[in-house]
């Protein structure tokens, strides 16, 4: 008897296990449907919100730099205070300043063009206070420009917005880079990693801003300081012209005057320093009468007769920067130009960065 009801037991355990089982496999009710129906319409509903926002943020960005269109010219500099901390970083005040007075460009649509002929595609972003807030490579620039125009105190730049004209996507420009160089054209740079060509703009209350080799530049619409000069002077990485003529001088007066208006492209070219004494370092002309490679000079001097004299610095393996001093009459022409091989060219050395002495 006990044997028989343990039996009748078991199988009444068994049925309902297998009813379990079966009810795992059963059709989905309705409400089953409705939650998956819903889940599906959540996702469209949550594209269609990502879509519009884009269109919003593409139509804002468009509007914004609208306003920024426009040739800027640089009227201040400051060192950078964020980027440059580390122990044995020099900042370079001669470049700075020169860099300063030259280097200027002009915002289109989808488009920057440096001193007037390296035309480069770019993004156009904008970001709101509250976004820019939240990311801290940006956040930290947009303070520190906003510190060096003593403008951190205004509450109403917090509302506004910041627009960055950056560099296009790396392998479309890359593309775009080969393109040029097939030309033979006067870009792209031959180290972007170091190039002003390249560098970052930010636009915020009617000011553009760059950062580069450890200064802030700040822009404003105006005229450039390009007369008798093409491409950006003292640029190592592209080509670039510069002519002028000095009335009434001798070739050393001339030189000088070059010093003056140019003292990163002259240094240790045609001039040496003669103390070491950081920023308030003497610089004097050197400008031997003999042609030839003056050690520990890095200039070749050649003259030809006593009007004409030629000298030729070697920067790294790709560029080399030319100075060529005439005299005729009274005056003294120069032309000063960077000599430099692309990528592109017979005689490039894509290892030259790594050899700069």
């Amino acid at each position: 008897m006990w044997n028989k009801s343990l039996k009748g037991s078991n199988c009444l355990f068994v049925w309902m296990i297998l009813l379990i089982l079966s009810g795992c496999h059963t059709k989905p009710t309705s409400q089953q449907e409705n939650i998956s129906i819903n889940d599906e319409e959540t996702v469209k509903i949550e594209n269609a919100r990502e879509a519009q926002d884009k269109v919003k943020d593409s139509i804002r960005t468009k509007l914004f730099f609208k306003d920024y269109k426009g040739t800027w010219v640089c009227y201040k500099y400051c060192k950078d205070t964020v980027q440059y901390k580390y122990d044995g970083f020099r900042y370079d005040e001669v470049a700075a300043k020169e860099f300063a007075r030259y280097y200027s460009f002009a915002i289109t649509d989808d488009t920057i063009v440096v001193n007037g002929i390296f035309k480069e595609p770019v993004d156009l972003e904008s970001y709101t206070y509250a976004k820019l807030s939240n990311m801290e490579y940006y956040y930290q620039h947009y303070t520190m420009f906003l510190s060096d125009l003593n403008l951190l105190e205004i509450d109403s730049l917090k509302e506004d917005i910041m627009g960055l004209a950056s560099s296009h996507n790396f392998m479309n420009y890359q593309k775009y880079c080969d393109q040029q160089m097939a030309k033979g054209d006067t870009i792209p740079y031959f180290d972007s990693s170091a190039d002003a060509v390249s560098t970052d703009k930010w636009c915020f209350s009617g000011i553009v801003a760059i950062n580069y080799k450890g200064y802030n530049y700040y822009f404003k619409r105006g005229v450039p300081k390009m007369k008798g000069i093409v491409g950006l002077p003292s640029d190592m990485y592209n080509r670039f012209s510069v002519v002028r003529v000095y009335k009434n001088s001798t070739i050393k007066e001339a030189v000088y005057k070059m010093i003056e208006e140019f003292p990163k492209g002259t240094e240790e070219l045609l001039f040496t320093p003669m103390s070491d004494g950081g920023d308030d370092t003497v610089y004097e002309p050197y400008l031997p009468m003999e042609s030839g490679l003056p050690y520990p000079s890095s200039t070749e001097y050649f003259w030809e007769g006593k009007d004409k004299l030629t000298t030729r610095t070697f920067k790294d393996y790709n560029s080399t920067f030319v100075f060529e001093f005439v005299k005729k009459g009274s005056d003294v022409k120069v032309k000063y130009w960077n000599d430099v091989t692309f990528p592109f060219e017979e005689g490039y050395d894509d290892h030259a960065i790594w050899k700069r002495s």
